[in-house]
């Protein structure tokens, strides 16, 4: 089985009377090779489960590029969880989610979150959800996540 490399720290702060933690989740050292696929391939963190999938999209499976995991046209990423996750900070290669202004004044925008808000400033996902999910929406372009911290309440 190969093995989870994975930081356990505890925030002193409190959340809601909870004590809030935090897991960081990195894509280096799974055992991956270079180009692997990765449909539904799942790790098990310390209290999350995270998935990939290829949800019909002609630009191929999520692959691990030797650091980052890279997701492409309908490519997702999900994080499951028993406790309520309520914030996710991306590390980001190459491609990351942006939003583009088109010259007709449309948004164009390369990804989507389930529920809650996203600041491309910060990388940083908030809500308060057992599940979250990003997508690579069609198009061009691939997301490259290296590493998550997810904060539980």
């Amino acid at each position: 089985m190969k093995q989870l490399f994975l930081c356990l720290m505890f925030a002193a702060s409190a959340l809601c009377g909870f004590a809030q933690s935090t897991e960081t989740v990195v894509f280096t050292g799974q055992g991956w090779s270079e180009g692997m696929k990765l449909q539904k391939t799942m790790l098990n963190g310390t209290a999350c489960k995270v998935t990939f999938m290829n949800r019909g999209g002609n630009y191929g499976n999520p692959s691990f590029d030797g650091t980052a995991v890279s997701l492409f046209g309908r490519n997702m990423l999900k994080i499951e969880s028993e406790r309520t996750i309520v914030k996710v900070i991306f590390s980001y290669g190459k491609g990351k989610p942006r939003t583009k202004q088109m010259e007709d004044g449309r948004a164009d925008v390369n990804y989507a979150f389930s529920g809650g808000s996203y600041s491309e400033a910060t990388r940083t996902w908030e809500g308060s959800a057992n599940q979250l999910t990003l997508e690579k929406l069609k198009g061009r372009g691939q997301l490259d996540i290296i590493k998550m911290e997810i904060f539980y309440q």
